[in-house]
């Protein structure tokens, strides 16, 4: 195999390339990576040490970074509805790339984008009054609602074409409404149902001042 002057390869250069990789297969290997750069395995190591884990990180990070924390700390605005622009904002950006999501999930949060994403988010929870002990499960119920709706971005419209009449739900009145739409919409009702349950698990009354 070939090997390219050591100039040409970078560590921009495997991210991308691991991304395209992943657009179009659904996942990359170190060996197929290399293979794709013409380059040795040992090659890629000494741009990216941690090897897969750490393109992934490096990824992840690149994803993120765009999403907007500083009016989530804006207490001027309602916990309530900065906790649904964290949900939207969230998904948004995991909605660019939908096939990335089975792949970035596979490894811990570990870049910094997305570990001040998570901490915004509890921030917001401590805000809201939820117990310390609930703030993994809101957090899980969240990342699932996030990342499942940023699936369902990729999913073919219509969903149920031409569904037989011995289904008469599907053929029927959500036929019509089995448009691009529904995605956003399935989104508003699970976010409107998160935030219903966070108020009603909230220990902190209206009154009860937020601890510094």
């Amino acid at each position: 195999m070939g090997r390219p002057a050591t100039n040409l390869l970078s560590r921009d250069l495997i991210v991308r390339t691991a991304l395209e990789m992943v657009r179009r297969n659904g996942d990359f290997t170190i060996a197929g990576l290399a293979t794709r750069l013409k380059v040795h395995a040992s090659s890629l190591y000494h741009h990216v040490p941690g090897g897969r884990t750490e393109i992934i990180t490096l990824i992840r990070a690149e994803l993120y970074s765009s999403i907007p924390l500083h009016t989530l700390a804006d207490r001027s605005i309602p916990w309530a509805q900065r906790l649904r622009q964290w949900v939207l904002s969230y998904r948004e950006v995991s909605a660019q790339a939908p096939w990335l999501v089975p792949v970035v999930i596979g490894q811990p949060v570990q870049d910094g984008p997305t570990l001040a994403i998570y901490e915004a988010l509890l921030g917001l929870l401590d805000e809201a009054g939820i117990p310390e002990e609930q703030w993994v499960p809101v957090a899980t119920m969240l990342d699932i609602i996030v990342l499942g709706s940023a699936l369902d971005a990729a999913s073919p419209v219509p969903l149920w074409p031409n569904a037989p009449k011995r289904y008469p739900h599907l053929a029927g009145i959500a036929a019509f409404q089995d448009t691009e739409g529904r995605k956003l919409k399935g989104l508003e009702v699970a976010v409107d149902a998160a935030i219903s349950w966070v108020q009603a698990h909230s220990e902190r009354s209206p009154s009860t001042p937020h601890r510094p």
